[in-house]
């Protein structure tokens, strides 16, 4: 099953930058350092229900893996007690808003943000 989300090209040409200077640093035996400051690393923008995303309030849900999109509008999340991938607008992070769920043919164990495409790894045999 394929998802197209539509993502910038920006996204792409980074990844290719930092994978160019990670590669060209270790060619030539120089250290790559990561900035481990308090100030590099993560700050809370939001919080998403995601108990709201579902239509049976007694179903069981849970985010377990989660991407975002290259431009911080929509984020994607496994779910495999629904056996979907969940999906967000997060566009406004104080108030993400449920874009519903989409049902998939397994128990999805990943989910990583490509281009225009949410490409999910599905668990099918039991």
């Amino acid at each position: 099953m394929k998802v197209r989300i539509k993502l910038p090209a920006s996204r792409a040409r980074l990844a290719a930058l930092l994978l160019t200077v990670a590669m060209s640093a270790t060619l030539l035996g120089g250290p790559v350092v990561a900035d481990a400051s308090p100030t590099a690393g993560f700050s809370h923008a939001g919080s998403f229900f995601v108990a709201g995303n579902v239509e049976d309030a007694n179903q069981v849900t849970s985010a377990e893996i989660v991407d975002i999109s290259g431009d911080g509008k929509t984020m994607v999340y496994t779910d495999a007690f629904t056996r979907s991938l969940g999906i967000a607008d997060i566009s406004n992070p104080a108030t993400p808003m449920a874009q519903g769920l989409l049902p998939l043919a397994g128990d999805p164990t990943s989910v990583a943000i490509h281009r225009e495409w949410a490409l999910v790894a599905i668990v099918t045999s039991t």
